[in-house]
């Protein structure tokens, strides 16, 4: 579970980067 949360907060970042 916390993998895939911070999966998530990854995948967040890089659309906010974009």
């Amino acid at each position: 579970y916390q993998a895939h949360l911070r999966n998530s907060r990854l995948l967040f970042m890089v659309l906010e980067l974009d």
